[in-house]
């Protein structure tokens, strides 16, 4: 399976961009690309994304190991 070519956007801007408050959403809309592509971009320039909602308390203690998660309902 190829890969596409790596499409040429203003890595810079969109960070600014993002810093300023746009969402990854907004973003990928307005370059015409992915969600993922944009979350790739700014995780490539070090750039930590901002989560929709707060981590739950349970998922964090996972994260870490101290007790396991839930069962699925």
């Amino acid at each position: 399976m190829q890969t596409k070519p790596r499409k040429q956007l203003p890595d810079r801007e969109i960070a600014e961009l993002y810093l300023e408050g746009l969402s990854i959403a907004d973003l990928a809309r307005r370059y015409g690309v992915s969600t993922s592509t944009i979350h790739r971009r700014l995780h490539e320039q070090e750039i930590q994304t901002r989560s929709c909602r707060p981590p739950q308390p349970w998922a964090q203690a996972h994260a870490i190991g101290h007790r396991p998660l839930p069962p699925r309902s």
